[in-house]
């Protein structure tokens, strides 16, 4: 039995070092990698307002300039915000006229406060808002039409906020009961110069809040583009510059060539038939 015990005591790791039966291999540091994290915290204490900022900023210049990403978005909402509504009560007559007046509803002058876009059309750009810069945010207006905000524009202004309320009153913008419930959120405006400043505050009943969220303690949604940021941006400037190094390498390969083969006529080639340039292009 104590040989057996020893035994079991010598086994050792993939690193060599003896197993340690009663951890979480996660919680080991072993110096062969980033130390982890060792601290929890909300996650909207993790990302602050400028890395928020930032981070919104990122995520829409890699959709705007790289094609690969934008074509991943198109798909995402190609399967998740493409809808028609229809009826199904079990009652004809009653089906024809609520999808009628869906369809009425649906017109850009009807539901959209701006009068640019139809229903479908905004369900797709409320998700695609959401996936890019987090979430978005509806307001309900009296007249049954609504109105969209952009997630950047609700946010916690550095002055400018009505009397009686200060800065630590908001979450990133969002106010906040007790039980976590949002009680009203600060929208700001850009004005001509592209600063962002206070436009007023909007109780949390009339708005619909559409985000990405993974916690339960979250108050402001995140992009699941954040952890895929940097790999995005890596692969962008990889084929950005790609087309310029075959053309670097394609200039050296032309230039650089061995007199006895320029002096034989043999069309850039070595005696032994093989290329003598620096680099091919891919």
């Amino acid at each position: 039995m104590i040989a057996s015990r020893q035994r079991r005591a010598r086994i050792l790791g993939p690193d060599g070092q003896p197993m340690n039966r009663l951890a979480y291999d996660a919680t080991v540091d072993k110096h062969r990698r980033q130390p982890p994290p060792s601290s929890t915290k909300d996650e909207d204490l993790i990302l602050k307002p400028a890395d928020r900022r930032k981070l919104v900023a990122q995520s829409r210049d890699i959709h705007r300039n790289f094609t690969i990403a934008g074509w991943m978005i198109r798909k995402h909402l190609d399967y998740t915000s493409t809808f028609a509504f229809q009826a199904r009560t079990g009652m004809p007559e009653v089906d024809e006229q609520m999808e009628g007046l869906i369809r009425w509803w649906s017109r850009p002058a009807n539901c959209d406060v701006a009068g640019r876009h139809t229903l479908q059309r905004l369900t797709r750009l409320w998700e695609e808002r959401r996936t890019i810069d987090g979430d978005v945010f509806v307001l309900k207006l009296s007249d049954g039409r609504v109105q969209s905000i952009e997630g950047d524009r609700i946010r916690t202004p550095d002055s400018g906020l009505p009397d009686g309320l200060k800065k630590s009153d908001f979450t990133h913008g969002v106010q906040v009961r007790k039980g976590g419930a949002p009680k009203a959120y600060v929208v700001c405006k850009r004005d001509k110069a592209g600063k962002i400043v206070f436009e007023r505050i909007l109780r949390a009943g009339f708005v619909v809040h559409h985000g990405y969220f993974d916690r339960f303690d979250q108050v402001r949604g995140i992009s699941p583009m954040a952890a895929a940021i940097n790999t995005l941006r890596d692969t962008y400037e990889v084929v950005w510059q790609a087309p310029a190094s075959a053309g670097v390498c394609e200039s050296v390969t032309r230039s650089f060539r061995a007199p006895s083969a320029v002096a034989d006529g043999d069309g850039g080639r070595g005696r032994e038939g093989r290329s003598i340039g620096l680099c091919h292009p891919r």
